[in-house]
């Protein structure tokens, strides 16, 4: 069964420099496919199953279950650097979603392809 994004109307799409917001301010490049879709698509309005992401070196997909705004995300890129400043030492953590449990999904640099697994 396909899960249907909701496509972003024009006000609500985040401008360019929203985004290059939060690459300035973490020190990152984010990754092309994902600031194609962040920039077009937001979660479904009624879903009706689960999404998940596969990331790379975790043996099981992440669920997936909202996106952060941009400002959003540098926030929790400051808090998480605050809590532990060890963190930068193993690589660049940017918070970019969270599941249902606010548990955060995250992008580490350096930052590899990103793939949406969809379960409807």
């Amino acid at each position: 069964n396909m899960i249907e994004f909701r496509i972003l109307e024009e006000t609500e799409k985040p401008a360019d420099d929203e985004l290059a917001e939060v690459e300035e301010h973490c020190e990152i490049k984010l990754p092309p496919d994902f600031v194609r879709f962040y920039s077009q698509y937001d979660m479904p309005e009624n879903l009706e199953g689960e999404i998940y992401i596969k990331a790379k070196g975790y043996p099981y997909p992440l669920q997936l279950d909202g996106f952060y705004l941009p400002d959003q995300m540098i926030e929790e890129y400051d808090v998480r650097l605050d809590e532990d400043e060890s963190i930068q030492s193993k690589g660049k953590l940017i918070p970019f979603a969270f599941d249902s449990s606010i548990s955060i999904v995250s992008f580490t640099q350096p930052i590899t392809k990103m793939t949406l697994l969809l379960f409807g």
